[in-house]
């Protein structure tokens, strides 16, 4: 164990939902290890919502990225609003994340699992 304070995070990417975890180690208190998942910041059109679930999806509309619970609303209108599969929402990327599976139709940074994925910042 470390002999000073150290902060882990671990990443679960999910096919359907992900979350993030935060583990400290503080050898100076009595319970030297705490854990816990962090509360993700997700903008909707309806404003934004913090929650410890974010659904693995990606939407770009109107010059903006969608994450999570944002993208998850956008999809369910995405007839309405002229959104389309692989070009301005994404989900079930994570399968292809190290193929050379490529969005032709999706805008540059967004044609490809790997620059998806670096492009969302989660906030």
């Amino acid at each position: 164990m470390p002999a000073e304070p150290a902060r882990f995070i671990g990443i679960d990417l999910g096919t359907t939902n992900s979350a993030i975890a935060e583990i400290i180690w503080d050898p100076d208190k009595p319970f030297p290890v705490t854990a816990c998942c962090l509360e993700i910041r997700q903008d909707t059109l309806e404003g934004a919502i913090y929650d410890i679930t974010v659904p693995s999806m990606v939407a770009l509309f109107k010059n903006k990225v969608y994450i999570g619970e944002g993208a998850k609303r956008l999809r369910h209108r995405s007839n309405e609003l002229g959104l389309r599969f692989k070009r301005d929402i994404f989900y079930n990327c994570k399968n292809e994340i190290g193929t050379k599976r490529v969005y032709k139709g999706a805008p540059r940074g967004f044609q490809n699992a790997v620059e998806i994925e670096q492009r969302c910042d989660v906030k």
